[in-house]
């Protein structure tokens, strides 16, 4: 027999999470990726794009420990039959879209074509992941490494979430203590005499500050009848000199 009364209560939602600072952190990753996306596609060379996915598989497995993979590489061939990996000087990108699957979005480059180039690409096959990695970040990557890539896009990243997380911060700052002790109602405030009249002085001097000017009194000087001269008078009014006045 169920001796409980009353209902069970759920704390799901409003969420007691920081959620600004969530929301910042979100934020600042997009970016990271949004830039790290556009370095990839403005200043990469088409033959980095295409190595990327099998460098990143190479250089993960490498680290794992792995030995050997599955890979297809580009490579060009001369006249006498010797091949090699194809570099930057030998190929350049696809224009137009591809006419089969399985082609690579690469052609041979003019310098190739006079050279008595041929671009081949060998079908899948076992390669040792660490030497062959090892050689495409040097030839095809001009050895940069992974903090080298990343660099601009952390920063970028980094800036963009610490700028927002000057204001989310307070925001989840002010929203916890409203989860804690609850938003205040409105009406009535109990205030002292003293702080009634303080608060009162206080609106009266903001609402004639934003009082309009009197009209200017215009006056004329009529001894010089050729040319008259206009005096201006505009009523001064007293306006607090610090912000501790209003």
């Amino acid at each position: 027999m169920n001796r409980k009364w009353g209902r069970e209560e759920t704390y799901y939602w409003p969420s007691h999470k920081p959620l600004w600072t969530i929301s910042a952190l979100v934020i600042g990753v997009l970016v990271f990726v949004g830039m790290a996306i556009y370095q990839a596609e403005l200043r990469w060379t088409p033959l980095q794009r295409y190595w990327f996915p099998n460098y990143f598989k190479m250089d993960l497995a490498a680290g794992l420990g792995l030995a050997s993979g599955n890979y297809r590489l580009p490579e060009v061939e001369d006249h006498l039959g010797r091949r090699r990996l194809a570099l930057e000087t030998d190929v350049v990108p696809w224009e137009g879209s591809l006419p089969q699957a399985g082609t690579i979005p690469l052609i041979l480059s003019d310098e190739a074509r006079r050279q008595g180039l041929r671009l081949v690409l060998e079908p899948k096959g076992q390669y040792k992941n660490k030497e062959l990695r090892d050689y495409v970040r040097h030839w095809v990557y001009q050895d940069q490494t992974w903090g080298d890539f990343l660099y601009w896009p952390l920063v970028t990243g980094g800036a963009v979430f610490c700028w927002i997380l000057m204001f989310a911060i307070p925001k989840d700052w002010q929203r916890r203590r409203v989860l804690k002790y609850g938003r205040r109602t409105k009406g009535p405030v109990f205030a002292t005499a003293a702080q009634f009249n303080c608060r009162r002085e206080r609106a009266n001097r903001r609402r004639e500050i934003l009082q309009p000017f009197p009209a200017a009194e215009v006056h004329t000087d009529c001894r010089h009848p050729k040319h008259q001269f206009a005096k201006v008078c505009i009523a001064r009014r007293h306006v607090a000199d610090t912000p501790s006045n209003f």
